[in-house]
């Protein structure tokens, strides 16, 4: 809701500041860079002042391209990872009862309670309790092979929070200026629900079902456990964070900065790819990209729109099947 802002020699040491909607904070110009502490704990005494608390890791949504959370919240991971594998490794006299796994797999699984989580404690915060508990529990059910999968996964994660971070410091001066437009930092909530989310929820539900059923009939907490984690949507989970980690870090590489890669979930449920004609169509000719995209859109059985001016005349000859509105 910032139209702008202005710094009319507040502080020596700041040369200028101004805000952007796109990243949703105030970029400050500092004098010099030895300043950086000075301004820091000036700013830090004015919020004091006026009753403004710093945001907690995770709590902006999207974050900020430049925070570092992302990459501690996967190295930390990787290290409980690690951690755990040395547990399950040497402690062999210690056994956890499967209803304490069921637990830790419902907490960790279920899209509800994980957003309960994120709510309550924020992302940060729910994220490293997550994976230490997980990492907990399997290490004392000695269960090497889910923790070094998702070792594996959190490799990747760690990846791709390091991809992002050099896509933006590539970027910064490019991006962190007053003059470039920007729109606002807060996007509209997900309407729509991953498959895999939906997935989930069913796949929980299931075995919440499945567990109070053998609970009721065999009268054996162990064996309803077990009944609970044989339904349990972890590989499915798995299976989709590592594709939308490697999109993720595909996109960075390339230079492509993501600003909420919550969005990539979203993907799944594109039904309709909309092309400007000025995409596929340069001053010489049909792009030699448009034919890819065109075909890719088809085996992915979405419908194609172009459009834009003269859409019809200009690709007519080279693109004939797909249809055009004016939006």
């Amino acid at each position: 809701d910032v139209a702008g802002a202005f710094w009319p020699g507040a502080h020596a040491d700041v040369a200028g500041a101004y805000w952007d909607g796109g990243l949703g904070s105030v970029v400050v110009y500092l004098a010099e860079e030895e300043a950086a502490d000075r301004v820091l704990g000036w700013l830090a005494n004015r919020c004091e002042k006026h009753g403004l608390t710093p945001a907690e890791p995770g709590d902006s949504a999207p974050a900020h391209p430049g925070d570092t959370y992302g990459v501690r919240a996967a190295a930390l991971a990787l290290a409980m990872d690690v951690a755990g594998l040395a547990v399950s490794a040497g402690a062999r006299s210690v056994r956890l009862h499967p209803g304490v796994r069921a637990a830790a797999s419902a907490a960790r699984e279920h899209p509800a309670v994980r957003a309960a989580l994120d709510e309550r404690f924020g992302w940060y915060t729910a994220e490293l309790a997550r994976a230490a508990g997980s990492a907990a529990v399997r290490g004392l059910s000695q269960d090497p092979e889910e923790l070094a999968l998702d070792a594996v996964l959190r490799a990747g994660q760690l990846t791709e929070a390091i991809a992002r971070l050099t896509a933006f410091d590539a970027a910064h001066d490019e991006l962190c200026s007053p003059d470039r437009p920007s729109l606002g930092v807060t996007p509209p909530p997900r309407r729509v629900r991953a498959p895999m989310e939906d997935y989930a929820r069913s796949a929980v539900g299931g075995g919440l079902l499945a567990a109070l059923a053998d609970l009721l009939v065999r009268r054996d907490l162990r064996e309803a456990a077990e009944a609970f984690l044989t339904t349990s949507p972890m590989a499915a989970r798995y299976a989709d964070t590592a594709f939308h980690t490697a999109m993720g870090t595909a996109f960075a590489r390339e230079g492509v900065l993501v600003r909420d890669p919550d969005r990539l979930k979203a993907l799944d449920t594109v039904d309709t790819v909309v092309l400007h004609a000025d995409a596929l169509h340069g001053d010489e000719g049909l792009d030699p990209h448009a034919e890819a995209v065109l075909d890719a859109a088809r085996r992915a059985e979405a419908r194609v729109v172009i459009t834009g001016a003269a859409a019809r005349e200009r690709l007519g000859d080279d693109v004939t099947d797909e249809p055009f509105a004016a939006l």
